[in-house]
């Protein structure tokens, strides 16, 4: 009997382990170029010795600026694929955290809790974006490693800003 008991112990871990999250990120300021002079680019090596795929995937982002109505911010994952996480919302908060469980896209609830928030952009612009890349679901099946991506661009002149912090918390099986 304790022998099955160990068994089913040693189980139930490898089911934990294999469902928890990894953490990755990148801290230090990046300078986003004030207008349509170009993009703020924080990279971030995901990297492990066998991953078989995403399950789940988490996104956290930390962007300094006075006006988020100027910013369109994105994830690229190293297979290529690009997920919008915002574009256009009328406030925010500097940290903001990401995932498709959210109560409520961003920009639908108050800047002062900072999520979690599913990626949202606005209405007129979703034609614009492929609608089966309008979540984080769309990583679900990839291999993480690699380098992540993280896009910033201030599409208007007059303000500038930084990018502090990006993160990824990845569930899968490893």
């Amino acid at each position: 009997m304790r022998n099955r008991t160990t068994r089913v112990c040693y189980l139930v871990i490898a089911i934990f382990l294999s469902l928890s999250c990894r953490k990755y990120y990148e801290q230090r300021e990046v300078n986003i170029p004030d207008g349509s002079e170009g993009t703020a680019v924080l990279k971030l090596p995901v990297t492990g010795q066998r991953y078989s795929e995403i399950q789940d995937l988490d996104v956290e982002v930390w962007i300094d600026h006075p006006n988020f109505a100027d910013l369109e911010v994105w994830v690229e994952s190293p297979l290529g694929t690009i997920v919008p996480l915002f574009n256009e919302i009328a406030d925010g908060e500097p940290k903001l955290i990401f995932n498709d469980q959210a109560s409520g896209p961003i920009g639908s609830l108050k800047y002062e809790d900072p999520g979690p928030w599913y990626p949202a952009v606005p209405e007129y612009q979703i034609q614009s974006y492929d609608p089966h890349a309008l979540g984080l679901f769309v990583y679900n099946g990839e291999d993480p490693r690699g380098w992540w991506m993280l896009h910033v661009r201030d599409r208007n002149p007059g303000n500038a800003g930084t990018v502090k912090f990006f993160g990824l918390c990845i569930n899968g099986e490893w």
